[in-house]
């Protein structure tokens, strides 16, 4: 790469380039699910009948109707759907192919119940299409709760003070525990016995003979569905993906969508705090949630969502954030995440055309220099009583991208944000 070198070092401000979002797509997202017989991808707005569209996929319907009902006039979606194995880590990058050859869009959901090794591959393949400046942030989804309908189902002896309850394709596993209600034997709360097999789940108990009423239901304990999030999603981390915990309710994924397509008036703040009522989703008063929880990104209606906007004529992207907040969100960490983001927000606006410009030499002074630059937004933050006090650093890569390390304090001095991010251009001449 060919770097363009200049005596001393300019500290003026460089030109970012109108923050106006690109045209035409902003606020577009593309929506891929396993629905229908017909692989198709297809044009979804405000107007549209998803009923019609999707006739007999109910839980698909609940989801676009929320999208619908939370995008309002701002609903564009493409929508690529298809039978069973349509979407999967292995296809993945086909499926946002054949999205991308109807129409560009800022954002994907993917409407599948994400797993560990799912959720690593669209890390993936996020990364290799940011590496070619596809810069998309994604929304995607944990499993719902379990709960099954015991109608006419019948307790099993399986001896030595076991019982077994007929549930086929579980998701459950052992030591998850579930409550059992409106049976005339067993109601009460389990955890699941080493014996749990794929069709069954076996609990601790005296075995009657029943065979379960109309009313009767086995379902997930809360906790025990967040641990099993905990589980699957703890140690997954991407700034562009977020992942819905659906708890007992759909529609949280398709109301998340919504709420996104429906966020142009923040176009000048991405820091800013949005509050959505996130329309047609019911919440469950059994599935209130702990602070701890909320903190932790276990809180159904939560998420983190990345906006994309044109950062200067040379076409490069950088991500602002957003964050969605539900009913149950934590009143004193909010407004922290949304300094964070708005550090960040700050310093890539004002360093990336710098490292972008290949005009600074590749030593510590010009590092310092770029490094400096980046706080240029912060006096302003500190003056309104969003900041106390910032340092950064910044060090050259082999690679002439630049590592640039934030480090920030709120209110109080509370720490916001410690954080490298790497800054690579484009390349020169």
């Amino acid at each position: 790469m060919g770097i363009k070198r200049v005596s001393g070092i300019s500290a003026q401000l460089a030109n970012s380039g109108e923050l106006s979002p690109p045209t035409g797509f902003y606020g577009k997202l593309g929506w891929i699910t396993q629905a229908g017989s017909l692989a198709l991808v297809q044009a979804f707005n405000a107007s549209s009948d998803e009923a019609s569209i999707f006739s007999g996929e109910t839980r698909l319907i609940a989801e676009l109707t929320a999208a619908r009902l939370n995008g309002g006039a701002r609903t564009n979606l493409l929508v690529n759907s298809g039978p069973a194995g349509h979407l999967d880590a292995a296809n993945l990058g086909s499926r946002i192919d054949e999205v991308l050859a109807v129409g560009e869009v800022e954002g994907l959901v993917l409407d599948t119940e994400a797993d560990a090794a799912f959720l690593d591959a669209l890390k993936n393949e996020l990364a290799s299409r940011s590496a070619l400046k596809e810069d998309f942030f994604a929304l995607t989804r944990f499993r719902k709760a379990y709960r099954l309908d015991l109608s006419g189902a019948a307790a099993v002896d399986n001896t030595g003070g076991l019982v077994g309850i007929p549930a086929l394709g579980h998701p459950l596993a052992v030591g998850d525990t579930v409550i059992l209600s409106g049976t005339a034997n067993y109601d009460g709360t389990y955890v699941l016995d080493a014996s749990t097999g794929v069709d069954e789940l076996v609990i601790t108990a005296t075995f009657t003979a029943e065979t379960f009423a109309a009313d009767s239901s086995l379902e997930e304990q809360p906790e025990s569905y967040l641990a099993a999030f905990k589980t699957a999603c703890d140690a997954f981390s991407s700034p562009k993906i977020a992942i819905v915990a659906p708890t007992t309710q759909d529609g949280h994924l398709g109301a998340l969508a919504g709420a996104v397509m429906n966020v142009e008036t923040l176009a000048e703040d991405a820091g800013m705090v949005m509050r959505h009522s996130l329309l047609g989703v019911s919440l469950d008063n059994r599935w209130s949630l702990t602070k701890r929880a909320v903190i932790d990104g276990l809180a159904e209606a939560r998420a983190v969502v990345l906006k994309r906007h044109k950062e200067d004529p040379t076409g490069v992207y950088i991500n602002l954030g957003l964050t969605l907040a539900g009913p149950l969100d934590d009143q004193e960490i909010l407004p922290l995440t949304r300094i964070a983001h708005k550090v960040l927000r700050e310093a890539r606006l004002r360093a990336f055309p710098a490292v972008n410009s290949h005009e600074f030499p590749l030593d510590q002074p010009g590092a310092n220099a770029i490094a400096m630059m980046a706080t240029a937004g912060f006096p302003e933050m500190k003056r309104i009583g969003e900041l106390t006090r910032w340092e950064t650093s910044g060090s050259w890569n082999a690679d002439g991208s630049l590592s640039l390390t934030i480090s920030a304090q709120g209110p109080n001095h509370v720490p916001v944000i410690t954080e490298t991010i790497t800054l690579t251009p484009d390349q020169g001449v």
